[in-house]
């Protein structure tokens, strides 16, 4: 992908970028999170999607401090850990057709 469209959630389609609508839109709770606390994806997410699902934790430094692949429940939980300090990190959300973006504060 070329480039990327940021709005509070963007989706980045593979074969293009469009804005979020109703039908694409996720939400993360809770927001702002306490490590060691897990945040709750919720989206109409299809089965194929949920298997296909990757989801990651970002540092604004750009290195990752968290994944989790091949999610199986309806409502995806990302555990945060421990170790992550307090800060702002961005939740990248991939599925087989989407790229799901979010800012995650962690306090």
């Amino acid at each position: 992908c070329d480039s990327l469209v940021i709005l509070h959630l963007s989706v980045v389609p593979n074969s293009g970028i469009s804005l979020l609508n109703a039908t694409d839109r996720i939400d993360v709770a809770p927001n702002p999170v306490h490590s060691g606390e897990s945040i709750r994806i919720m989206g109409e997410f299809t089965p194929a999607e949920i298997a296909s699902m990757q989801v990651a934790l970002y540092a604004l430094t750009g290195e990752k401090v968290a994944m989790m692949d091949h999610v199986q429940a309806t409502f995806p939980m990302v555990r945060i850990s421990d170790a992550c300090a307090p800060g702002m990190y961005l939740l990248r959300i991939t599925t087989e057709n989407h790229i799901y973006l979010a800012m995650i504060l962690v306090e």
